[in-house]
């Protein structure tokens, strides 16, 4: 698909170099080419790259757009009785379309293609139920866990006040472009099935993720007060953050932080949950709420994975897939396309951030232990287009059986050209029952080893006397880790290769 911006003062759908130069030539794509939807009309509308949407839609065929999503029809039969385009570029396209779909079985009979078989007895099953269950188990990132406060240890008499604008919102499960499942499981209802009627208490304390009414913080301060535990689900919902829909900070929204303060003013031991599109920051919750999670939007079975991962049935392994910053102020303004740190910011992802984050990429924690050791490199050197192999050692020394994301960083020590701080080489994520261990291997291929020279764009790899390999539950040089982090080294040796003739 080509999206809706330019590249190199060059609308996407237009761009010659970009779809037929680069995807069909260089890397032999043979299937078809989908224009965002209206990215084909933006061409003259937007862009203003054309005279006009006749020259824009023929424009977009020249140059390998196949298929228009945008409701052009009419201006392609215009642009071809008009001379600015043929019949024949429209077949070209026609036909890459339809041999995709012969590729598929679309026109063969039905009895053939399996998949023309499946009827509505093969939606919402049982296996698909359990693995929506798992999906969003596997979903919840423990972020803080202050005296081990989880998994909850319920009993008959446990109390606990369930808090927030989505701890009963079956819609802010889903997120943005979610198809409508036959059923939703919020965590009320989820704690509903495991807590008694009696002693489980709930207020939604904000009518909505936009926080903007406060009238019921006094109803959720009274039930906290009265529960033995409090577990507040704040975050966003689809009219904070969809598409075309951003924000404009990276705190919660409105007054749910303030909500926050309230319930951890009473005493009362507090877990917060965000659920949310995107990474949510607030420095003071991290520091005062016994335990948060991130979510983000978990599905249709949201409510028990959380709610298992809480309660201990599940233990979690989630790996933050992206950095939380501690203010707005540690992000770039939209406007600066730097990766690196300038003198004024620090840096995007964080392959290049060099300030502290509030919690860093790759970082989740776990209801046991995880120990690295015999950290070996199948050499100390290796000539370009060699691989290199890296074999490390993980136990589970504490005392539950558990998951642990094992994750490989690589550091590129050369000058000659800009290279990221660190970077993610691999990763995998491994069972182990309590004491069990396990060696893993992982694969450092040319590819990761080169880089991009400035002067003609080419990949290549180059000699370096010290490339860094890192192994552990997290990054290396991080305040915040689960685990131990072992480091290892070697070189590359010989002559600059381009990638290509590896």
């Amino acid at each position: 698909m080509c999206s809706y911006n330019e590249i190199n003062g060059i609308p996407a759908c237009a761009n010659i170099e970009l779809l037929t130069d680069i995807a069909r030539n260089t890397w032999n794509f043979t299937g078809y080419i989908v224009g965002d939807c209206g990215a084909v009309g933006n061409i003259y509308s937007a862009h203003h790259f054309t005279n006009s949407i006749e020259e824009a839609v023929a424009l977009s065929k020249l140059s390998g757009t196949d298929w228009d999503c945008g409701g052009n029809s009419a201006w392609y039969r215009s642009a071809i009785s008009k001379g600015i385009m043929s019949e024949s570029q429209l077949d070209v396209a026609l036909s890459r379309f339809l041999t995709v779909q012969m590729e598929l079985g679309v026109f063969d009979d039905p009895y053939k293609v399996s998949y023309k078989s499946l009827g509505m007895s093969d939606i919402d099953t049982p296996e698909h139920r359990k693995l929506a269950r798992e999906a969003s188990r596997q979903d919840v990132i423990l972020l803080e866990n202050k005296n081990n406060i989880l998994p909850l240890k319920i009993t008959t008499s446990t109390v606990l006040a369930i808090i927030g604008p989505n701890a009963n919102n079956s819609a802010n499960l889903l997120g943005d472009y979610s198809p409508v499942p036959t059923y939703t499981i919020t965590p009320l209802q989820a704690f509903s099935e495991r807590v008694s009627s009696n002693n489980l208490k709930f207020s939604e304390g904000c009518k909505d993720a936009h926080c903007t009414d406060t009238s019921g913080f006094a109803e959720a301060v009274s039930i906290a007060q009265k529960a033995d535990v409090a577990i507040l689900f704040l975050g966003t919902d689809t009219s904070i953050e969809a598409e075309g829909t951003d924000r404009a900070d990276i705190t919660l929204p409105g007054n749910q932080e303030n909500l926050a303060k309230l319930i951890v003013q009473t005493k009362v031991p507090t877990i917060i949950v965000y659920i949310s599109g995107a990474a949510l920051s607030s420095p003071w919750i991290s520091s005062n709420a016994q335990a948060l999670l991130q979510v983000f939007f978990p599905g249709q079975e949201g409510g028990h994975g959380i709610v298992d991962v809480l309660t201990g049935v599940y233990n979690p392994a989630g790996r933050l897939p992206v950095t939380i910053y501690s203010s707005i102020s540690q992000v770039p303004p939209m406007t600066d396309y730097n990766m690196s740190a300038t003198v004024s910011t620090f840096g995007r992802t964080y392959k290049y951030f060099t300030a502290e984050p509030l919690y860093p990429f790759g970082f989740g924690r776990s209801f046991t232990q995880f120990q690295y050791s015999d950290l070996k490199l199948s050499s100390v050197s290796v000539t370009p287009c060699q691989s290199l192999t890296i074999s490390i050692n993980v136990q589970n020394i504490g005392d539950t059986d558990g998951s642990e994301v094992v994750q490989i960083y690589a550091k590129n020590t050369i000058t000659s050209v800009p290279v990221p701080l660190i970077e993610l080489s691999g990763f995998e994520r491994v069972f182990l029952k309590s004491k069990e261990n396990v060696t893993l291997s992982f694969t450092l291929s040319p590819r990761q080893m080169s880089v991009v020279r400035e002067f003609d764009y080419q990949r290549v790899i180059e000699p370096v006397k010290q490339f860094l390999v890192y192994a552990g539950g997290c990054q290396p040089n991080q305040k915040l880790c689960s685990s131990n982090v072992l480091q290892s080294q070697f070189s590359i040796i010989g002559n600059v290769v381009p990638l290509s003739q590896c």
